[in-house]
């Protein structure tokens, strides 16, 4: 994706943000959820949720740590609107993906403790569309003390445009597979690679001293 002078300043300041972030510790969480419809009240249930445990390397690229990916059956009945798009149909759908020999919960919230073992002490996250959506079935059970929403960042590039990931995704030369679209763990992928294709266009740099030292270039 080939910048404006104006759009690469706004992208340089959420890049220095993301880099003040992880100044003491260089790891973040990229994460996703489906579910089983919009926001609302009650919330409805998570389907799956999909995460990486990501790491920033001194030439500016990204390397994935660590993954995480479950699924859950749903509480209420299956919402034909939601599960025609993540594809999470039914029970024997759940079952399916699963695996038929698993080790975990069959509901999110008796899980929810083994995925923030997986964040651990990490405190800086990342999403698309993450701060209106996916943090708000997370946040009566963790924080967020940093959350970068992937959304914002490019509806910022673009005079508020709100747009979606494969909409998004070919602008940075990734070629999305319309059969994994809304699957958590391929969703993680595309935020990942857009903002790994972010981190390369800015003209942000690191200089390496005793530690991570990030300097933006204003």
């Amino acid at each position: 994706m080939v910048l404006t002078e104006e759009q690469l300043q706004v992208l340089n300041k959420y890049i220095a943000q993301f880099i003040r972030y992880i100044k003491d510790n260089n790891k973040f969480i990229v994460y996703d959820l489906e579910t089983n419809g919009f926001v609302t009240n009650p919330l409805p249930s998570v389907l799956s949720i999909s995460a990486e445990l990501c790491k920033v390397n001194p030439n500016k690229t990204i390397s994935v740590i660590d993954t995480y990916n479950r699924f859950y059956y749903c509480l209420e009945p299956y919402n034909p609107k939601a599960t025609k798009v993540n594809g999470l149909i039914n029970d024997d759908e759940i079952l399916r993906r699963r695996g038929y020999i698993v080790d975990y919960p069959q509901y999110f919230l008796n899980d929810i403790n083994s995925f923030k073992k997986f964040c651990g002490e990490t405190e800086v996250f990342m999403g698309y569309n993450n701060n209106a959506f996916d943090n708000v079935f997370l946040e009566d059970y963790m924080v967020f003390p940093h959350s970068l929403d992937m959304m914002i960042v490019q509806a910022a590039l673009e005079n508020d445009r709100y747009r979606k990931l494969k909409e998004v995704a070919p602008d940075y030369g990734i070629i999305t597979d319309e059969a994994e679209l809304h699957q958590s763990s391929y969703d993680v992928y595309l935020t990942r690679s857009i903002f790994s294709s972010m981190l390369s266009i800015s003209t942000v740099r690191m200089i390496e001293l005793k530690e991570w030292i990030w300097k933006s270039l204003e």
